[in-house]
């Protein structure tokens, strides 16, 4: 069986023996020349010369006994080249020796000649002397900085315009704002003695010199001995020895017993390629001795075989770390992504230490929510607010970004601020105007005593909840859905002026689509819309918020706890209740009513509360007209159809006692009931 230091001192000798047939062949390449550049050699060449290894952008042409180099295609007429200084002095092919009013039809500065740039050339690191060209409408009074050159242009003008030049670098503020800058060519001939006064022949002459420009030599490196012999053998196949030689690294780490031999046939693929892609030539002059290529090529077989072993597992623990911490800030990355993007956000972003400072350490608890706390703070400016901390519910960011999506971008006297917010890894926190007189519930659910709110203000909070529900539905871009609209939702202000709040269940729709799609039952028992839990009902849509707002008036109004006290008929869905009531005649016990314009204001809430909750999303009315029916004389309304489509124990289902959360568990796959689970 070969060994490892038979293939080694095999490939070395084959090594050898093309590094010193390529030599020869490669000395036989002798230099170029074209009129008065003569010793045309690496790394420049003349386009069908001898040397058959030349970049393009070192390509240079011979036309009529002048060497030219196309740059970005514009030509130059090449005045000289120094391979010491690494120089090429360019001119602009458009000028004319015989024309004292020849100028360059490209500016120099027209394309960028400092690096990095898409041309090995660039601006040599001396000052070098510039001449501008400017033309203006009127003479300039005062030229002193400028060589007048109208008389002698004039004739080359399609319209009359006085043009001057200026040599040396010029200032923006130095060109006259009713002049033009028309050209700005580079020149580093040496002739300048005093740049305020120059004639127009030294100009012209500055101008014919042409300018200097250094080359890149090690850019574009000369093809080196295997780089010449993979050109000639493989041609354009070569490109696919990269691809190869990761494969066998692949296979050299995972098969033990072919590693070796593998891995020394990698090592030929892998100089071949290094070799030709462009490294310095000199470097590979220090080691052409048989000592230095055994040492190269023995390094490099180490590497390819003991590589995989080395690396891959500390990769391996790398990537285990970054799943587990990818897993970990995946809910971050929800927030942050949302934040980061073109949302057009108003409020305010704070760190977590400054709502720690403005709640005094989170001192003042409001209340508890379904998705955190709430806690009265104090900004620097003196205004009170209302910080909502988003608890673990909210883990996965989505609750939050729901929040900031609708209410941040929407402005409504009956929706409450938001000031501000703060995102913190996991911790999400929402700031809110302060409103002193509390959510609505603490006026509704008074069990054995009057409600504080006489029915004026009752009635009143009930329109502009409504008010600022259809600007949810109609008055934005796009649409809103809120699909928690309740009691403990509507806040008051100190005028008692209410302001829908907490849109962390909010959906954003297009303004014409009239269904959503939900993947699960989201709102609170007793005011969530029935075609959220059974799908047969209609489809899903603003109507939602419309059921909602309807048992929200029943709530103000104490219809559920009449219910309760109403002997014998406890178990009766209450909207039949209502109905059979008001179709009847008969007044409905509002409570501790004084006027007929009290009652009047009841039995109109009660009519508009019944045609919010129909069974059917069809039925419903739009905020709109749920807005003019409350606008409307209580003698117009009329009482909606008997309220049908449920029997039985699923009446039940709809009463409001309960302030529990709902959520979709799964779908039953024989039947279009959602099942839900209550979290108290």
């Amino acid at each position: 069986m070969i060994t490892t230091q038979k293939l080694i001192i095999f490939l070395t000798t084959l090594n050898l023996s093309f590094h010193f047939f390529l030599s020869a062949a490669d000395a036989n390449y002798s230099p170029s020349a074209c009129g008065a550049i003569r010793n045309i050699s690496y790394p420049f060449c003349l386009k069908g010369g001898p040397s058959p290894f030349c970049h393009p952008k070192f390509e240079l042409t011979c036309e009529s006994n002048a060497t030219f180099l196309y740059l970005n295609s514009i030509k130059y007429y090449v005045k000289d080249i120094n391979y010491q200084n690494e120089t090429i002095r360019l001119l602009d092919a458009s000028m004319k020796n015989d024309t004292i009013c020849s100028f360059p039809i490209t500016s120099s500065f027209a394309y960028n000649f400092t690096p990095p740039s898409s041309l090995p050339y660039y601006s040599p690191p001396v000052d070098e002397s510039s001449v501008s060209l400017i033309s203006c409408p009127d003479p300039l009074n005062d030229s002193t900085l400028f060589t007048d050159v109208t008389q002698d242009c004039d004739s080359n003008l399609s319209h009359h315009r006085f043009r001057y030049v200026h040599v040396g670098r010029i200032m923006a503020s130095e060109v006259p704002h009713t002049c033009g800058l028309d050209l700005i060519e580079k020149t580093t001939w040496p002739g300048f003695v005093d740049l305020k006064n120059v004639s127009h022949s030294e100009i012209h002459q500055s101008l014919l010199y042409g300018f200097d420009l250094c080359y890149c030599y090690h850019c574009y490196e000369k093809p080196t001995i295997w780089g010449q012999l993979l050109d000639r053998l493989l041609g354009f196949t070569r490109y696919l020895l990269i691809p190869l030689a990761i494969l066998v690294f692949i296979i050299a780490g995972v098969s033990l017993p072919v590693t070796i031999i593998i891995g020394i046939a990698g090592l030929l693929l892998l100089s071949f390629t290094s070799l030709w892609g462009g490294i310095q030539s000199n470097f590979y002059h220090q080691i052409m001795g048989i000592s230095g290529y055994i040492a190269y090529i023995a390094f490099i077989t180490g590497i390819i075989i003991w590589a995989p072993r080395i690396i891959i597992c500390p990769l391996v623990f790398w990537f285990l770390i970054y799943k587990f911490r990818r897993r970990r800030l995946s809910s971050f990355e929800v927030v942050e992504s949302f934040l980061q993007s073109d949302n057009k956000l108003a409020p305010i972003r704070y760190s977590y230490s400054e709502i720690k400072k403005m709640t005094k350490n989170f001192e003042d608890k409001l209340g508890q929510g379904g998705f955190g706390s709430v806690y009265k703070g104090k900004l620097r400016s003196g205004h009170f607010v209302a910080v909502k901390l988003l608890g673990k519910s909210g883990a996965n960011g989505q609750d939050f970004v729901n929040e900031i999506a609708t209410i941040g971008r929407i402005h409504h006297v009956n929706v409450v601020q938001l000031v501000g917010y703060c995102a913190e890894r996991s911790k999400h926190a929402l700031i809110f105007d302060f409103m002193p007189n509390g959510s609505l519930d603490k006026y509704v659910f008074i069990r054995e005593k009057v409600s504080s709110l006489d029915w004026d203000m009752k009635f009143k909070i009930a329109v502009e909840v409504a008010r600022g529900i259809r600007y949810l539905h109609h008055g934005c871009d796009i649409q809103i859905l809120h699909f928690d609209i309740k009691p403990h939702n509507i806040l008051l202000d100190d005028k008692f002026v209410p302001k829908i709040s907490d849109f962390g269940l909010a959906k954003l729709c297009a303004a014409n689509k009239e269904a959503v799609t939900l993947t699960a039952a989201i709102g609170t028992i007793g005011y969530v819309a029935p075609e959220l839990i059974n799908r047969s009902i209609g489809a899903v849509s603003y109507k939602a918020d419309v059921y909602s707002f309807g048992m929200l008036l029943m709530e103000m109004v104490n219809l559920n706890k009449n219910l309760t006290r109403n002997n014998g008929e406890s178990s009766k869905y209450f909207p039949n209740w209502i109905y059979d009531h008001l179709n009847q005649g008969r007044e409905i016990d509002i409570g501790n009513v004084d006027e007929n314009d009290d009652r009047n204001i009841g039995r109109k809430m009660s009519i508009v509360a019944l045609w919010c909750i129909q069974m059917s999303p069809d039925n419903r009315p739009s905020m709109n007209k749920v807005l003019d029916m409350l606008e409307d004389d209580v003698k117009h309304l009329q009482i909606p159809n008997y309220p049908t489509y449920t029997t039985g124990n699923e009446e039940e289902n709809w009463a409001t006692d309960s302030n529990a959360s709902i959520s979709l568990l799964h779908d039953n796959n024989d039947s279009n009931i959602i099942e839900i689970i209550s979290n108290a």
